[in-house]
Parts: structure tokens; sequence; C-alpha cells
């Protein structure tokens, strides 16, 4: 009777606790290969990571808070393949505004260049690729590493490209 009562007891005292830490203490995570994205002036339905043949959700998305509200958000390369010889890349991050994952407007990286990954640091995302010099035809293989820091606008949900260490920042 005794060890009944303490293990009613124990529950009781543990239910709480353990209910705490499956309901908080794993972050959310965006589903980005489940989004409506934008390229330009055109809508996309991505289900499973793709639309179709001509735009899917390309390489493994960096999971971070990009609007600084505490959250978990991601930064995803998005491909565009048109007919012709064009394969568009686009840098796009997914924003959890209180469990609703919004994506935001979708930002040019670069015509056939060759990603390499995508990360958090200091609450931007950071696009890393190679692509060739301006002065390389685009028959060239890329080969010239660039990182393009992204900084996202809550107030506008629009990001834009972060010129690190730029003379005059307030952020």
């Amino acid at each position: 009777m005794k060890k009944t009562i303490s293990l009613y007891i124990t529950i009781i005292i543990l239910m709480p606790i353990i209910t705490y830490y499956v309901m908080h203490e794993k972050p959310q995570i965006p589903n980005v290969d489940n989004q409506v994205y934008v390229i330009g002036d055109e809508s996309y339905t991505v289900i499973d990571g793709k639309s179709g043949d001509d735009l899917i959700v390309f390489g493994k998305p960096a999971y971070g808070d990009l609007d600084r509200d505490g959250d978990t958000d991601a930064a995803v390369y998005i491909v565009n393949q048109t007919p012709g010889t064009g394969i568009f890349y686009y840098g796009v991050l997914v924003i959890n505004n209180n469990g609703q994952y919004r994506p935001t407007n979708s930002m040019f990286l670069g015509d056939r260049i060759a990603p390499q990954n995508v990360e958090i640091h200091d609450g931007r995302a950071v696009y890393n690729f190679a692509d060739r010099r301006a002065d390389e035809p685009m028959s060239v293989e890329p080969s010239h590493a660039k990182s393009v820091w992204v900084n996202y606008d809550a107030s506008r949900n629009e990001i834009g490209e972060w010129v690190k260490d730029f003379e005059g920042e307030t952020r």
C-alpha cells in the first residue's frame, strides 16, 4: 500500500515537470518544404520541397532566430529552373510568427552558381556559394567564393543584403 501511494505521489510530482519539458524545450522548426514562395511576381506552392519541375527547396536549411523574438526561423535556398539554360538561385527566410510560418520576399543570389550552405550568424542569414568573376563567361565553372549576408526587416517582412561592417550601420 505504501509503495502504491509513493508511486502515485511520484507521478503527481513528475507529471507537470515532464509536461513542461515536452511542451517548452523543443523549439518549433519551420517546415520549409510546404510553403508558398514568391519569386518575382510569381507565387509557387511548394509541397514536399518542390513545385512542379521548375522550383525546389535546395539543400539543408539553416535554423535560428532571424527576427530577434526568441523562436526558431529558417533560411533556405530556392532554385528556379526555367526553360532555357538558366538555373536561378534565391535566398528566402521563413519566419515563425507565433507558430505561423511565413516566407519573406526572395533575394536573387545568382544564375548557375554552386551553393555551399546557408548559416545563421548574429541574427542574419549567410548564403555561401561559388560564383564566377564579373569578367568570366557563364561557360566557366563557378570557383570564386562568395558570401551574401541577409538581414530581415520585421516591419515590412522583407529581406535585403546586409554589408558587414558597413560604415554608418545602426544595428
